[in-house]
């Protein structure tokens, strides 16, 4: 996991961004806008979870879904990340070895 200060998020292809929270009841609503937003993407891909206080099993799932699909289109995920609940649930499930997480902040 990399750390950083600031985001650039210009020098993405393509930006994904999560409000305070990513739970069972946000999930349903931004599976079906990241699916729309990820139909036929390549290059570089930003999951913005900085603004992210709270995520459960559903919005890690959410993630993980987001993931494949980038990889199955030969785009390349990196999730930013800042609140340390968000880090922490990312660590202990081990997902910070698959995912690229830029801690900012």
């Amino acid at each position: 996991m990399q750390e950083i200060d600031n985001l650039d998020r210009d020098i993405f292809d393509k930006v994904l961004t999560v409000g305070a929270n990513l739970t069972a009841t946000e999930a349903p609503e931004l599976r079906s806008a990241f699916q729309a937003s990820l139909n036929n993407i390549t290059g570089s891909v930003l999951l913005d979870m900085t603004g992210t206080e709270m995520i459960d099993s559903v919005g890690v799932s959410l993630v993980v879904g987001v993931f494949q699909e980038c990889r199955k289109q030969g785009a390349q995920l990196q999730v930013a990340v800042s609140h340390p609940f968000v880090v922490k649930v990312f660590t202990v499930m081990h997902l910070h070895q698959h995912l690229d997480l830029i801690k900012v902040g």
